[in-house]
């Protein structure tokens, strides 16, 4: 009986509540579609940051874990070999700890080479992460034995390469020229950062001696910076912080022992989520907070529209409630036809979401973490659901609350029922001005993003990007041994290159501008001692690179087909190094060394190039010939004459002719490299800027509904202003006036949040927020306001006196 009644009374709501929004469908859908973008953008926002940043890492006692590096001078450096096992045996904070470094292998002899992402890990680094393989067996001691080379597969290759064949444990496979078993397959849950592909035994990697013919590439060698980390569980009561200042005295006896290849080196702890999202979380963040911001204000927008529908419907209200009705009933009456347009808004909203989320993805960087998990899944509809609810509950709260009337006070006012009491006026302005306030935050935020991308985007790069391609080659060390094999391969690799049609210079570097690589290392000035020994990007250059890159030479020569191994040792250095040791004097003929290595003359002077992205400051740069310091890991680059992305093909067809097993690693043009590192900013600021638009937008229509309603509550007064002499353009002044008195009101709260948040933005979108990003976001608004407020002000001005007055008089 009682849900009988309660659903019939539903149903009237319902009933009641769909003929209002049909009766008044053109501001019903003003608020559908403004809620709507503002749902739909936030649930985009929310799948992404869910998916990305929300969801626990699938790991035991997540918190627990940490990733562990190299500092070098406060910036993260991989380890040594040697110096993985001093931190082991030295962080007693740690109850276990595996090494790892990213790593890639080739699978041979199967038709074409295909390329594998993976990590070598020590035989405990599962066991830490709390899983287990789906089928097989885990590493153990034994596989960290140098030569033993076993391979977990993720669950994923499994799936796709071998058809999830349960039979495909011991099977042995050629990788990189070595015989590699299939000892185990991951768990689905296993995730990593750039989600691998394989974990390889850490006795794959490791060679069964140490070999100095290899310098600085040996990985038994405590110079050599490889790339490795630790993976480290904490003990009970140590946290990140505690393990790294006892990584850190570690560090400090290293310094002490070592001075040659640890001075300077410190410890750096981070949680293992940090290390594996930190870089994406920025951006994401600043578009979730420019998108909830835009919410807000589409909530305040709606909630003064339905202000203005409650203050119109007050004498509808009045007899409702004089004929019987209680006031709970008519405030569920108003609150069942605010969920109703909110639930409709969020249909749209989830409607929205799902055309626009593949679409945002597709702008999304593809190395960002967990991107294949971004759906439109049911925890994003949950949230939809909710969001809608809230937001039709929150706007339509308040008018329904003030709905509660007294109905004989009321009724006595006669048609004069439709407007408001200053309570609702003041609350009125107030939801306008907090609009301003959070419009200027935004519009300020987008400001920055755009100043910042056009900033990236303008930066002077050293090298020229068009008309360029670019690839890497990585030699396996089980065919190409020896610096003089790798030569060899280079030479003929260059030589054919060249012959290629369209191909004006062909050269080769151990580091591609862009490219993801690091060479940093410590350097000597001859003449010079330094109780800190600076730092440079280490590189190694063909005679051509230079002149294939369009890198200007400022003084001296470029490296030449004399500059050989048995020669005189000599280097190119960047005019920032020539300026910063030699200000006073010619670079040329200068001496300074890398390492133990003997000192290099100095016989050229280039303008410094970005090499590791396109903002933040930039070490020096020491150019060696790719003749004096071979690599078997190297890239390509050619200057065409052709468009670059044709090449592909013929340049992996000559790869191929030399060493059929050798893959072509990330073959692109140089322009589509510049492009990645703007992709970030581009997309951050296009999103903020266009929400900025839409916040504007939003701010012009609150100010504009406001006014109009203030000189429609204030019609009386108003023609009795103009009996008393008032001109028009006093009262159209009037109008704008309280127009701008909001907007000062709105920018001055807004500057202040601005104030608190300037830390927060400048972090998460790379630019500065300075006092004339506030006075340029200000002035549009303040335009926006004047704008927004002409024709209430017209409309004001075009009041006539006599009827205004026998409106009051009724």
């Amino acid at each position: 009986m009682i849900f009988s009644r309660w659903w019939d009374g539903l149903s009237t709501d319902l009933e009641f509540a769909i003929a209002t929004l049909r009766k008044h469908w053109a501001e019903s859908t003003a608020v559908l579609l403004t809620l709507a973008l503002g749902i739909g953008a936030t649930a985009v926002a929310f799948a992404i940051v869910r998916a990305v940043l929300l969801e626990p890492l699938p790991y035991n006692n997540a918190a627990r874990l940490v990733a562990v590096a190299s500092s070098l001078r406060g910036d993260e450096a991989s380890m040594s070999y040697p110096d993985v096992l001093d931190y082991q045996a030295g962080g007693r904070q740690m109850s276990d700890s595996a090494a790892f470094l990213r790593y890639a292998l080739t699978l041979e002899g199967n038709g074409k080479p295909e390329r594998w992402r993976g990590l070598v890990v020590g035989s405990q680094f599962l066991n830490i992460l709390g899983l287990r393989p789906a089928i097989g067996r885990d590493f153990n001691s034994q596989d960290d034995i140098p030569g033993n080379r076993a391979l977990l597969i993720s669950n994923g290759l499994w799936r796709s390469k071998f058809a999830a064949d349960q039979r495909i444990l011991g099977k042995t496979m050629r990788l990189e020229g070595q015989l590699y078993t299939i000892v185990g397959v991951l768990p689905p849950t296993f995730f990593f950062r750039r989600d691998p592909q394989f974990l390889a035994s850490l006795g794959s990697w490791l060679p069964p001696r140490p070999n100095s013919a290899l310098g600085s590439l040996d990985p038994l060698g405590r110079g050599n910076h490889l790339g490795l980390r630790l993976l480290a569980r904490l003990k009970d009561g140590a946290s990140p912080e505690s393990l790294e200042a006892q990584l850190d005295s570690v560090a400090r006896q290293l310094e002490r022992l070592h001075p040659r290849t640890n001075e300077e080196m410190g410890a750096q702890v981070q949680p293992l989520e940090v290390y594996i999202f930190g870089k994406h979380a920025g951006p994401i963040v600043a578009v979730t907070m420019a998108v909830v911001c835009t919410l807000l204000l589409a909530m305040a927008n709606v909630m003064c529209l339905q202000l203005g529908r409650a203050s119109a419907r007050t004498q509808e209200m009045a007899i409702r409630s004089a004929v019987g009705a209680t006031r709970w009933r008519i405030v569920r009456q108003l609150l069942t036809e605010s969920l109703l347009l909110s639930g409709l808004s969020g249909i749209f909203g989830v409607l929205l979401t799902w055309a626009a989320l593949p679409i945002v993805l597709g702008f999304l960087p593809n190395e960002m973490p967990r991107l294949s998990t971004i759906t439109l899944d049911p925890k994003t509809l949950v949230f939809a659901i909710i969001l809608s609810t809230a937001v039709g509950l929150l706007t339509g709260l308040i008018p329904a609350v003030w709905a509660r009337s007294d109905p004989g006070s009321l009724l006595k006012q006669g048609g004069r029922g439709a407007t408001a009491s200053s309570g609702q006026n003041r609350f009125r302005e107030t939801l306008v001005v907090t609009q301003v306030a959070l419009s200027l935050v935004l519009s300020a935020g987008a400001a920055v993003a755009i100043d910042s991308a056009r900033k990236q985007q303008q930066v002077p790069l050293g090298f020229e990007s068009e008309g360029r391609f670019s690839t890497v080659i990585d030699l396996p060390l089980k065919r190409y041994s020896d610096q003089p094999a790798q030569r060899r391969f280079a030479d003929e690799l260059l030589t054919r290159l060249r012959a290629l049609p369209g191909v004006t210079l062909a050269a080769i570097t151990n580091v591609i501008p862009l490219g993801g690589g690091e060479s940093e290392d410590v350097f000597e000035v001859y003449g010079r001692p330094m109780k800190a020994k600076p730092i440079a990007d280490m590189l190694t250059a063909s005679p051509d690179y230079f002149k294939a890159m369009g890198i200007t030479l400022i003084a001296g020569r470029y490296f030449s087909n004399q500059d050989i191994e048995g020669g005189p040792q000599v280097t190119i250095v960047d005019e920032t190094l020539a300026k910063r040791y030699w200000p006073d004097r010619s670079a040329l003929g200068q001496k300074l060394r890398q390492g133990s290595s003997e000192w290099l003359s100095v016989v050229g002077v280039v303008k410094g190039v970005r090499k590791k992205n396109l903002s933040g400051p930039q070490s020096p740069q020491i150019y060696r010939p790719f003749l004096q310091d071979t690599w078997p890991y190297f890239g390509v680059i050619l200057k065409t004459s052709v468009p670059p992305e044709t090449l592909v093909r013929a340049v992996e067809l000559e790869v191929s002719k030399m060493d059929a097993d050798l893959p072509l690693l990330m073959p692109r043009t140089l322009r589509s490299a510049v492009d990645e590192q703007l992709q970030q900013p581009r997309l951050v600021a296009l999103i903020v800027g266009s929400l900025a638009a839409l916040a504007l937008l939003n701010s012009a229509i609150g100010l504009y509904g406001a006014m109009s309603y203030s000189v429609g509550r204030r019609t009386g007064e108003i023609g009795i202003r103009m009996a008393l002499g008032a001109t028009k353009q006093q009262v159209a002044g009037l109008v704008i006036g309280r127009a701008v008195a909001l907007t000062t009101l709105g920018l001055l709260a807004g500057s202040a949040l601005a104030l608190i948040l300037k830390g927060t933005v400048e972090n998460l979108t790379g630019g500065s927020v300075n006092v004339t990003v506030v006075v340029v976001a200000g002035s549009v608004l303040t335009a926006v306001a004047l704008v927004a407020s002409i024709l209430p002000a017209i409309r004001a001005a075009r009041i006539e006196p006599m009827a205004a007055l026998r409106q009051v008089a009724q």
